[in-house]
């Protein structure tokens, strides 16, 4: 989960640890010690562990802790902060490196406040931030399931990260800044389906992780406007920026969530293993809920799109460039062909100035959608980087996002170069 780091964090951050050391986490602590809730558990029963998996579905807990050629669940996937790398935990119950010591207790903790084993502060790169707000009973369930896996003996050392943000009481001040523990209040305003909605998004979905964007200190900016995730744009998904997803109806939302593809886009990079791991297997209805919730974000008066300097008109061998290798599965009109390739035209995902980065990746390493049960195969993007230089990867970068009503500002050369040092980089420690 990559934040936005900047310079001025770590003394600032380090500031807060003098300041907060006294924040309340004795009665964090000790309110679950001495809940009478967390000793009287309902049975583990075979319908609550069901609806365990389904939830760890929804959490999309298998992705972040399961390394690449790893047992699922036993963590050791790398993750880049922006301030470092952590690895994920192991969250099979084996006694001795994963949680199959822990008592419900130290699982709500970690779920809700996180803190982990031994009190040790986790980095909200597991986003107990947002778990926060998921029921008792929800989280009750997602226990009682992991504890039905099988026990991998993997012992994983999970901060990798460089002085001073390996200094995990550090996180007792971004807590007071950024953790808010409330519950989730159902709005009786509004009804059971855009409350189901909200619930999801702003919970086990933790879809603010990705789609806002992050001040310098990791914590959440603007809710659900958009950011830039490890070089992929995850674009406004609350339909009060441009470039949005207006357009797409609750059936197109709920479409794409499900099966990875529908008529405006085709998943790709991070949403690609969001959905194959974890919204493909959520219920229509839930996805529904999803949908309704993402719409009512939308206010009667988008903001405009950007006025832009004009570009210089494409060369003729830039359009030659695209219809070449680009028109067979996005057609010369940008507008996608079914079971091919993704609209180019109106595609929020490579528009703006996030979306530069998702454009140069794509041109640059291709990429692969979503395997689902309705594209079990998915659709893959060759690379073009063996055949385009720097030069003219970014003349076509630019023809796709200033082409057919396109309107996006222009990404340069040196850029090109940049990125294209970042895949070279990316593959060989893939």
């Amino acid at each position: 989960m990559k934040w936005l780091a900047g310079g001025v964090a770590a003394v600032v951050a380090l500031g807060c640890v003098g300041v907060v050391a006294g924040y309340g986490v004795a009665n964090v602590i000790y309110h679950f010690q001495t809940s009478s809730e967390m000793e009287n558990l309902p049975a583990p029963t075979s319908e609550r562990i069901a609806h365990g998996e389904y939830l760890a579905r929804v959490g999309d807990c298998v992705a972040c802790h399961t390394a690449s050629g790893g047992r699922p669940f036993s963590g050791g996937l790398p993750l880049d902060t922006g301030f470092g790398v952590v690895l994920s935990s192991n969250i099979t119950p084996d006694k001795d490196t994963g949680i199959g010591g822990w008592s419900m207790k130290q699982f709500f903790l970690a779920m809700r406040h996180g803190q982990g084993e031994d009190g040790k502060r986790l980095y909200p790169a597991m986003p107990y931030n947002t778990y926060a707000r998921v029921s008792d009973d929800d989280i009750i369930d997602i226990k009682y399931y992991l504890d039905t896996l099988s026990p991998v003996t993997k012992a994983v050392d999970s901060n990798q990260m460089k002085f001073p943000f390996n200094i995990r009481p550090l996180m007792i001040g971004w807590n007071m800044l950024f953790l808010d523990t409330d519950q989730f209040e159902h709005d009786a305003t509004k009804s059971a389906e855009w409350n189901r909605g909200r619930y999801i998004v702003d919970g086990l979905g933790h879809c603010t992780t990705c789609h806002s964007p992050k001040n310098i200190f990791g914590g959440d900016g603007a809710y659900l406007s958009g950011a830039v995730l490890q070089d992929w744009h995850a674009p406004n998904i609350n339909g009060n920026g441009w470039p949005q997803v207006a357009d797409w109806s609750e059936e197109d939302i709920a479409e794409y969530l499900k099966t990875g593809v529908n008529r405006h886009a085709i998943a790709s990079g991070p949403m690609a293993e969001a959905i194959q791991n974890s919204t493909q297997h959520m219920e229509m209805s839930d996805l529904h809920a999803v949908a309704t919730y993402l719409k009512s974000l939308e206010t009667s008066e988008p903001t405009s799109m950007p006025a832009l300097a004009t570009m210089s008109p494409p060369s003729h061998t830039t359009k030659l460039t695209y219809d070449s290798l680009c028109a067979t599965c996005h057609s010369p009109e940008g507008t996608g062909a079914k079971d091919l390739g993704p609209a180019l035209r109106g595609n929020t995902a490579i528009l703006g100035s996030g979306g530069a980065s998702t454009t140069m990746r794509m041109i640059l390493s291709g990429g692969y959608s979503a395997k689902t049960a309705t594209h079990p195969t998915g659709f893959a993007m060759p690379s073009f980087a063996w055949k385009l230089n720097d030069h003219e990867a970014a003349d076509l970068a630019n023809y796709i996002r200033n082409a057919w009503g396109n309107v996006s500002p222009a990404i340069s050369t040196d850029e090109v170069k940049a990125m294209r040092t970042k895949v070279a980089s990316t593959a060989r420690t893939d």
